[in-house]
């Protein structure tokens, strides 16, 4: 359904990579978490992830700088691991990657859309 074009970021629980939905042609960020029943706390982990991710993006739909979720896969494999792929609405960039390009200009709106959805997203996980 999707063909990848390159990593994004990586961070210690998944990697994130740039595709595009083969069928619609529409650019997609998918984040892959592997082997995610490795260990209880990773499951519960990923299962958080996926419930605020999904949460947040029925309730921030269109908002700037919140990837929306559009659809989940789960694939186990032989060897009995399991990975989840995210596969979430892209923004051209991540958000450190827009700070880093754009340090110490910015203007006042901006600020102010950054720190309400951050806080609106601090919000709802402590909800």
């Amino acid at each position: 359904e999707y063909r990848s074009f390159s990593e994004i970021g990586t961070g210690s629980q998944a990697s994130v990579y740039h595709a595009k939905h083969i069928d619609s042609g529409k650019r997609v960020a998918i984040k892959h978490l592997q082997d995610v029943l490795n260990t209880e706390m990773k499951a519960r982990a990923v299962l958080r992830e996926v419930t605020i991710h999904k949460s947040l993006s029925a309730q921030q739909k269109g908002e700037r700088f919140v990837p929306q979720m559009k659809d989940l896969k789960v694939i186990q494999f032989k060897d009995d691991h399991i990975d989840v792929y995210m596969v979430m609405s892209y923004g051209g960039q991540s958000l450190a990657s827009y700070m880093q390009r754009n340090r110490h200009r910015y203007n006042e709106s901006t600020v102010i859309h950054l720190y309400f959805n951050l806080l609106r997203s601090l919000a709802f996980i402590h909800s």
